[in-house]
């Protein structure tokens, strides 16, 4: 039987996308944090299409598995970083934002992708307990998305800040520099997936590199804020 206590990772998921925005609300208006949002969901709209393709398909009959996952992960890891950050550069050449918008803006940006897989997971777990189906997952695996979600928040703010950045100073390298930052954060997904054991250990171990970024990306963050403000 599926333990009830796995519910608990969708809803601290959930709560990660909107504790940032209750708190950051104060002074900053709230169509910031949808802009965020809608930027997020176009861009994630066309990575869905772009899914769509038989590459995936192609690549395994021409490639070996190792030759595969490297070819895959950078094409994964440009596609997230320049789709994402290219609509966030396109919307922020069309609104004006100070730090303080661009935060909320992140955090719309981020938010939503931690609430959408909050309610995913919340919904797969509730639909497994009440039909009563046969699976177990270790409980102690649920913190894992919910750090997960946390410090990808950071790493999403700290992007979508550096793309506004460069749009204000008129200089591109930012943009460029977003681009490197967060590409790495999808890029080595394939990597971990086929070589990490697919146990609490493994799974927590996963979490590394993303916590890594996220550190970078708070950092950057209040790099960022010294010279925005």
């Amino acid at each position: 039987m599926t333990n009830p206590y796995l519910l608990f990772a969708g809803i601290g998921m959930i709560l990660v996308g909107i504790l940032p925005v209750v708190y950051w609300r104060k002074d900053v208006e709230l169509k910031y944090f949808l802009f965020g949002a809608l930027t997020w969901a176009v861009a994630i709209g066309v990575k869905v299409l772009m899914d769509l393709t038989p590459l995936n398909d192609f690549l395994m009959r021409k490639f070996t598995i190792s030759t595969f996952i490297i070819i895959i992960g950078i094409y994964v890891g440009l596609r997230t970083g320049i789709l994402e950050n290219g609509f966030a550069y396109i919307v922020s050449k069309k609104i004006e934002m100070k730090f303080r918008e661009a935060i909320a803006f992140g955090i719309g940006f981020g938010g939503s992708e931690a609430i959408f897989l909050g309610i995913l997971s919340f919904l797969s777990v509730l639909n497994l307990i009440l039909t009563k189906a046969s699976t177990y997952e270790d409980p102690s695996i649920l913190f894992a998305p919910i750090i997960e979600r946390l410090f990808v928040l950071f790493s999403h703010i700290f992007s979508c800040v550096l793309v506004i950045y460069s749009v204000k100073t008129k200089k591109i390298r930012y943009f460029l520099y977003s681009i490197i930052y967060k590409s790495p954060i999808d890029g080595i997904i394939p990597w971990m997936q086929h070589n990490i054991p697919k146990t609490v250990k493994g799974t927590y171990m996963m979490e590394i590199p993303v916590v890594i970024f996220g550190i970078i990306g708070l950092i950057g963050i209040i790099k960022l804020r010294e010279v925005m403000e």
